[in-house]
């Protein structure tokens, strides 16, 4: 069974999970690999395809997503791709000391 995920789906899987701009480039191409998620999903298609329902299309474009983050998940090349460093604004110790006295001392 070949199954055909349009750009447009890795793309809104990038924007709602902050991954890089384009992260079906970074699928690697693997052959005779049995997966059983992507194997479930492509015969669910299937049967929707051969027996259609009210609630396909929502079905279809849901299961696409879920292939997506699949091959992300599963089959992702993570040396080829850089993920975004998300900034880190913790406090030390000394800060966090201040803040919590300035909260004690003013809302208690």
């Amino acid at each position: 069974m070949n199954l055909h995920l349009a750009t447009g789906v890795f793309t809104l899987l990038s924007d709602e999970c902050g991954l890089p701009s384009a992260p079906d480039r970074s699928i690697r191409y693997e052959h005779g690999v049995h997966d059983t998620v992507i194997n479930q999903s492509g015969l669910t298609l299937l049967s929707e395809m051969t027996n259609r329902t009210a609630a396909g299309r929502m079905f279809v474009e849901k299961t696409s997503l879920l292939l997506a983050a699949r091959l992300v998940h599963a089959h992702w090349d993570a040396g080829s791709v850089r993920l975004p460093i998300e900034p880190r604004h913790r406090l030390d110790h000394r800060r966090l000391r201040r803040v919590l006295e300035y909260i004690e001392e003013h809302l208690f």
